[in-house]
């Protein structure tokens, strides 16, 4: 869309749709068209107005951090924003004073021909991965409400008592994960890949994912691991429960390297415990697809008509 001029879109369309808040600045120049917004998420305005995200930026950062919270104000020229979990749309509500009868909530889905169980080792052996490892996998990116640190300093606790476990990260890798792990000398416990293609069958590999983040507007990462058959260790945080229900283990407190100890030691000591969350995560991710995503945006579609 953007590649386009916005004044030659003007006159075809009855409906405008936005589909991310990035280019909400644009909601101004439609004025002879309804205009539809999907928000994923509100977390500029949690960094800016809660003290518990207060977090050293660097100055690149702060400027984009402002640019997005200009942007996300202008959600208030839609006619209809789509939120993509409860937890969005009372962010939008709360930070921004849009009435909740502009808000739609519709979730994100799953693919679930490319995301679901598959052989352990088989997946392993296709990767060139250890069979004999405990593989805990991270998937996404590391900015700071992923939390990346702490999930590293329950490593580093692991790492003491079972020598088997083994950290996969799938993303770039911060600098701050990086000096981490150098000073602890975790090297050895923990392996990034930048990048993926077949990330369907890491989660087929692992043995258990781990989420530490602290927001997230749905948690799509988490979804795919629990339609993969992988059993998931999270947080209680923003939209999360609105996912895993009680399809995963939520620690208590997410800055608390013990609590993901806790639990993936859990996992670890009981593989049939591990085998029954996996089963209730491929149950809890049928809740969720694109064909019911689409029809329902199709039906708001329909009802600006």
């Amino acid at each position: 869309m953007c590649g386009y001029p916005v004044k030659s879109m003007m006159k075809p369309f009855d409906i405008i749709h936005l589909s991310t808040c990035s280019m909400s600045f644009l909601a101004p120049s439609f004025k002879n068209q309804k205009v539809i917004i999907t928000c994923h998420d509100l977390f500029t305005f949690h960094q800016v107005l809660h003290k518990r995200y207060d977090f050293n930026l660097e100055f690149k950062d702060n400027i984009k951090r402002i640019l997005n919270f200009q942007s996300v104000k202008s959600l208030k020229k839609a006619d209809i924003i789509i939120a993509i979990s409860e937890n969005t749309k009372k962010d939008i509500i709360n930070f921004l004073d849009i009435p909740e009868e502009k808000i739609k909530v519709v979730y994100n889905g799953i693919d679930r021909t490319l995301f679901k169980p598959r052989d352990k080792n088989i997946s392993r052996q296709k990767l060139g991965l250890p069979p004999e490892k405990f593989i805990l996998l991270n998937v996404g990116t590391e900015n700071e409400r992923k939390n990346m640190v702490t999930l590293l300093k329950a490593l580093k606790i692991i790492s003491k008592k079972n020598r088997d476990v083994f950290l996969i990260r799938i993303g770039r890798q911060s600098e701050a994960s990086r000096k981490y792990i150098r000073e602890n000398k975790l090297d050895h416990c923990v392996h990034y890949f930048p990048y993926v293609e077949d990330i369907h069958l890491f989660y087929n590999a692992a043995d258990i994912s781990v989420f530490p983040s602290i927001y997230q507007g749905f948690g799509l990462v988490i979804l795919e691991a629990m339609a993969s058959g992988c059993p998931v260790i999270t947080t209680n945080e923003s939209a999360i429960p609105e996912v895993t229900g009680e399809a995963a283990i939520k620690v208590a407190d997410p800055f608390e390297p013990d609590d993901f100890y806790q639990a993936i030691k859990t996992l670890y000591d009981s593989s049939s415990m591990g085998k029954a969350m996996g089963l209730k995560g491929i149950e809890r991710s049928g809740l969720f697809s694109w064909e019911k995503c689409a029809q329902e945006i199709k039906t708001i579609y329909y009802s600006m008509s």
